[in-house]
């Protein structure tokens, strides 16, 4: 599947550390891709053919530019990545309702838009992979807004893979431990990162999930790191 030529990987959160990582992997090993983000193009190192900046997930038009870029690059895609996502801290009694409102755009409603622009543009037997996280299992302290998003997250997944199985399409879930980048570390300074992974490992089962040699697997949730 990856061979062919106007066949491709489109990624969402693509200047984010796991997005570059998936990006620059793919890339290595063949694979046409197409980088999303709200970042302007001029800050990626990619082709025109390669990313599209400067486009939020959360405005339907915008949503419309994407599907108008993946037509005009043959209007078929083999697989699916949604990284974009991002993370706040915040208690349940110091949380206010845009707390929680902010979590499920940020997470949740950017994957759905995304899965939803550019379904009828993915192939059969084709796959989507969702960015989820291990904490959404069991929610810790200070991590409820942010665990509720990645769990919808997860029931959009299950039932998705149902919905869309009939063609052969796959759903599954990456659920990392807490990724070790530099913003983390920043936030999280004297913790313990034994636990912790890099954005190459959680990309790397990206790729997998992705790729035809995973074309057994739907509906699963992949868990990276040790819990």
């Amino acid at each position: 599947m990856w061979k062919e030529p106007d066949l491709m990987l489109v990624v969402t959160g693509a200047s984010g550390a796991v997005g570059q990582s998936v990006m620059n992997l793919a890339k290595g090993r063949g694979i046409k891709v197409l980088g999303i983000d709200k970042a302007p193009s001029s800050t990626s190192t990619f082709s025109r053919d390669e990313y599209i900046g400067e486009i939020d997930l959360l405005n339907l038009d915008d949503m419309s530019l994407l599907k108008e870029k993946v037509r005009s690059l043959g209007g078929k895609v083999s697989a699916l990545a949604n990284i974009a996502g991002g993370f706040a801290w915040k208690t349940i009694e110091g949380s206010e309702q845009v707390d929680w409102i902010d979590m499920m755009r940020i997470n949740f409603f950017t994957a759905m838009n995304s899965s939803l622009a550019l379904l009828p543009y993915i192939s059969d037997r084709a796959a989507i992979v969702n960015i989820g996280a291990a904490a959404s299992m069991r929610a810790a302290a200070g991590m409820a807004p942010y665990t509720s998003s990645k769990s919808a997250l997860a029931r959009f997944s299950e039932a998705l893979s149902e919905e869309v199985s009939h063609r052969g399409v796959r759903i599954n879930m990456v659920s990392p431990t807490i990724i070790d980048t530099p913003t983390n570390r920043a936030e999280i300074p004297g913790a313990d990162r034994d636990n912790w992974v890099t954005p190459s490992e959680v990309a790397e089962c990206v790729l997998f999930l992705a790729s035809p040699q995973s074309s057994g697997v739907n509906g699963a949730n992949l868990v990276v790191g040790r819990v």
